[in-house]
C-alpha cells in the first residue's frame, strides 16, 4: 500500500502540477559553478537597451524639432529611416534644413523627396514648390552679395 506522502508526490506528478514561474529558475549548465551573489560578487553588465523604434524615433525628433534641436531631430529622422524608408521623412528633413538655411541640403534632401516612389502627388507638389522658392531665396542672396561687394577695380590697359 502506498504511504500517503508518496500518494501525493504521484498525484502532483500526473496532474502535472509545477512551480510557479516565479519560483523556476534554470539550473546552472553541467560542469559550471554556480555564480555567487551578494556584495563580492562580481558585476555583470547591465543588459543593453533595446534600440528605439520606428515609431519612437520620429517622435523623439518632433519634440527635438519643437524645442529647436535641428540637429538632434535630422540624426533621429536618419535613423528612423534605415528602420523604414519612409519618404515623408525626408519631406521633413529638408524643412529642418530649411529652417537652418542650410538650403543646399534642403534642396538635396527635397529633390529626393519628390523622386521617392509613393510620393502624393499634393505633397510632391509641394515639394516642388518649396524647391522654387528655395532657388529664389539663393537667387537673392547671391544678387545681394554681388551688390554689397565692392567692384573690382578695372584692369589697367594693356600697352
Amino acid at each position: 500500500m502506498l504511504s500517503l506522502s508518496r500518494l501525493a508526490i504521484l498525484l502532483v506528478c500526473l496532474c502535472g502540477a509545477s512551480v510557479p514561474a516565479m519560483a523556476q529558475q534554470d539550473p546552472a549548465p553541467q560542469g559550471a559553478a554556480a555564480s555567487p551573489s551578494g556584495p563580492d560578487a562580481p558585476s555583470s553588465p547591465a543588459p543593453k537597451a533595446a534600440e528605439p523604434t520606428y515609431d519612437e524615433l520620429v517622435t523623439q525628433a518632433l519634440e527635438a524639432y519643437k524645442v529647436k534641436s535641428y540637429d538632434e531631430a535630422i540624426t533621429l529622422l536618419d535613423r528612423a529611416y534605415a528602420l523604414n524608408p519612409n519618404a515623408n521623412l525626408l519631406y521633413n528633413k529638408a524643412r529642418i534644413y530649411e529652417e537652418q538655411g542650410k538650403f543646399e541640403e534642403s534642396l538635396e534632401t527635397y529633390k529626393l523627396f519628390v523622386k521617392s516612389p509613393g510620393v502624393q502627388l499634393d505633397n510632391r507638389k509641394r515639394a516642388t514648390e518649396r524647391i522654387t522658392a528655395i532657388q529664389e531665396i539663393q537667387d537673392a542672396l547671391v544678387e545681394k552679395q554681388q551688390e554689397s561687394s565692392p567692384a573690382a577695380p578695372a584692369a589697367p590697359p594693356v600697352v
